[in-house]
């Protein structure tokens, strides 16, 4: 199966894996979750107050103190994300991992997050 579209060289199609059998996202199992929202509508309020920092031509420390919380934020939501991949994505059974590869799924987990801290 070829991984490019014919009409646009430039699309990349995913693989099956990432559609549902009704075509629906698959990121739904996080929409539910305060531990993903929350942060997101952080770094979302972070970028806003740099944005206003800049255009009210204020102090440059405080904007650049900012942003590192959102830098620090944006880590945070990453690990959730990929977390929450693993687990529904890639591990057989996430709540009793007792095989080989998805002990090791969640040891590349906890290794990611520690890395992103």
């Amino acid at each position: 199966m070829s991984t490019r579209n014919k009409q646009n060289p430039s699309y990349i199609l995913y693989p099956s894996i990432l559609l549902d059998e009704d075509k629906t996202r698959l990121m739904s199992h996080i929409f539910e979750d305060k531990k993903v929202i929350a942060p997101i509508r952080r770094i979302k309020g972070h970028l806003e107050a740099v944005e206003r920092s800049i255009l009210e031509e204020k102090d440059c420390f405080s904007a650049l103190q900012t942003l590192s919380a959102c830098r620090g934020a944006m880590n945070g939501l990453m690990g959730e994300l990929i977390e929450g991949h693993v687990k529904e994505h890639v591990m057989q059974k996430p709540h009793n991992p007792n095989n080989a590869k998805d002990k090791a799924a969640l040891d590349l987990v906890r290794l990611l997050k520690t890395y992103w801290k």
